[in-house]
């Protein structure tokens, strides 16, 4: 579970020269994502929302990401998608230390953010790398700055001082004796939003409810993200796949002798689950 994107993979989407909407769709996906990069149940209304793009947006991203090589996805059930973020691994040792950008911040949630320019979701991208989420600020040479940015964005000075006016949203700009001394604001890191634990428990809760068609009680689902979250440490991010699978089991239970899946009662209780879950492990 890591709210993650690895340096390398963020210089291939650099690469890569993606859409507005294409990077938006990326930085998404970040918040959901288990150790090896790979999003489970990603439903389309849910990041049309997020992100404010159109159904049919979805699907052109989804295709357009694949064909750049920078995710892999599947259609694992009626109206969602199984999705991995391509070597965006942090399932083995050390891989933390190959440098990544914590995509936990607010400025990563926020709806400005989103409707920036591709090159200056970028550059903020960069920053925030650089500056190790906040914790200290980005000082660069003026002319290292321009001549490293105008290659790798593929834009003019101009253009690039835009960007860095229209960046002062999330960051506190300004130049000193041939410096450019980047500091991340507040409303960019306060990182409210959720723990990598959290995130992964709360989205996969949902991917639950929807696949098994478990009417949302706000009670049991909170137990349920409470129950993926406690089996987080022991099964790894394989806690989310043992309670969905103890609940496919309850489900069955409770139905027996009710051949057609979509006559059961889809009422659900957290103890019994539990007790299930813990049949298995």
């Amino acid at each position: 579970m890591q709210q993650k994107l690895k340096s390398a993979t963020f210089e291939k989407i650099i690469q890569s020269n993606l859409t507005s909407s294409e990077l938006n769709f990326i930085v998404y996906l970040t918040h959901f994502q288990d150790d090896k990069g790979t999003i489970t149940g990603v439903y389309y209304k849910d990041i049309c929302e997020a992100v404010k793009i159109s159904f049919q947006t979805f699907y052109d991203v989804l295709r357009g990401l694949s064909e750049k090589g920078i995710i892999s996805y599947k259609k694992k059930n009626y109206d969602d998608w199984d999705i991995t973020i391509l070597n965006n691994d942090f399932s083995y040792e050390n891989a933390l230390k190959e440098g990544y950008i914590s995509m936990g911040y607010d400025i990563f949630s926020d709806q400005e953010f989103f409707r920036m320019k591709a090159q200056e979701k970028l550059l903020a991208m960069h920053i925030m790398r650089a500056s190790g989420g906040g914790k200290r600020s980005y000082c660069i040479g003026v002319d290292k700055f321009y001549a490293k940015f105008v290659n790798s964005l593929g834009v003019t000075k101009r253009v690039l001082r835009g960007y860095l006016k229209n960046l002062k949203k999330f960051f506190s700009i300004g130049m000193k004796e041939g410096k450019i001394w980047v500091t991340v604001l507040k409303r960019a890191k306060k990182n409210v939003s959720m723990t990598d634990k959290e995130a992964f428990s709360w989205h996969s809760s949902r991917v639950l409810f929807r696949r098994n068609r478990i009417k949302r009680d706000s009670k049991v689902f909170d137990g349920i993200v409470a129950l993926i979250g406690q089996y987080a440490e022991q099964l790894k991010d394989k806690s989310a796949e043992y309670v969905a699978n103890a609940t496919k089991r309850c489900l069955q239970l409770h139905n027996a002798g009710v051949k057609s899946e979509y006559k059961w009662n889809r009422e659900i209780t957290v103890r019994y689950i539990h007790h299930l879950l813990l049949q298995e492990i």
